[in-house]
């Protein structure tokens, strides 16, 4: 249910991967990089939008004071698919010499 979206009714296929920081080589030559700052690309047209607790845990307002997707994008907008935010903020295992190679968002590490 947290991963369902317009863009992927199923929750089972994020749109890419953005807002990467660090990264680190696995044994396998795969690397791990980090989402981080993410919830900056999002925000909401409506003007009276209330944020549950996840989305205040996560930093979500209705106007980053930096980047601002969300009027150029519906994706990014939380009025219009409150569950996008939660497809990104990932660990996401890549690997860069491979340009077929399929991004995999890792949910557990250890």
């Amino acid at each position: 249910y947290w991963l369902k979206t317009d863009a992927d009714k199923g929750g089972t296929h994020a749109l890419g991967t953005f807002q990467n920081c660090s990264s680190g080589q696995t044994p396998w030559g795969t690397y791990l990089t980090c989402e981080e700052n993410f919830t900056d690309c999002f925000g909401s047209s409506n003007p009276e939008q209330k944020f549950d607790a996840g989305m205040k845990r996560y930093g979500v307002v209705a106007a980053s004071k930096e980047i601002n997707w969300h009027p150029h994008d519906p994706r990014f907008d939380v009025a219009k698919n409150p569950n996008e935010v939660n497809r990104h903020g990932w660990v996401v295992e890549i690997d860069p010499f491979d340009p077929k190679s399929t991004p995999v968002k890792r949910t557990a590490l250890g």
